[in-house]
């Protein structure tokens, strides 16, 4: 093989914008749910740039989306252990697979599995209005309204501009009064 031929160190002498042009890649492939092409672009930096703590954070959110949970929280724990600012890593990436877990579960119409997702979400970020609204479209497509009405109105709360959430609370609320 040939210096020229050396994928790996075209990959290491990149300029900063090469670089950062595949990791822009990588970031739209992942919010565009392509998480096969983000890991493809996101293994290669990795090979290259094995010390880099946001690569390895990237690499696991695609891996997450992918549902390859094992291989999501290594490449967290690798971050972690990087950088610091990375020590938060194992429990972001298991939101991004309890999300997705959830978010498959509600296009598979298993709403009894997705509100469980959900509510392990809860677990772990209160916060989380996505997941909230998420538990709430579950509940409301299970009629049990004593658990979707006190979800949506806590992911309005959390977001009270989103008007996503401002419609499923409208209809939830005139589902539970019909029934």
């Amino acid at each position: 093989m040939t210096i020229s031929e050396d994928k790996n160190l075209a990959l290491t002498l990149m300029t900063g914008k090469g670089f950062e042009t595949l990791d822009q890649e990588a970031g739209q492939a992942i919010n565009n749910r392509d998480f096969n092409k983000a890991q493809g672009v996101l293994q290669k930096l990795v090979a290259a740039y094995p010390e880099d703590a946001v690569l390895h954070h990237g690499l696991g959110r695609a891996y997450a989306g992918q549902l390859q949970e094992d291989k999501a929280l290594a490449e967290a724990e690798k971050a972690a252990r990087l950088d610091s600012q990375y020590s938060d890593a194992k429990r972001i990436t298991e939101l991004f697979i309890l999300r997705e877990r959830g978010e498959r579960a509600l296009e598979g119409r298993d709403f009894a599995a997705a509100a469980e997702f959900f509510e392990k979400m809860i677990k772990l970020d209160p916060k989380d209005a996505e997941a909230y609204y998420g538990m709430a479209l579950a509940y409301g497509h299970l009629e049990n309204y004593q658990k979707a009405l006190p979800a949506i109105n806590r992911a309005v709360t959390l977001d009270p501009q989103n008007s996503a959430y401002l419609k499923v609370k409208e209809i939830l609320e005139g589902n539970a009064r019909a029934k």
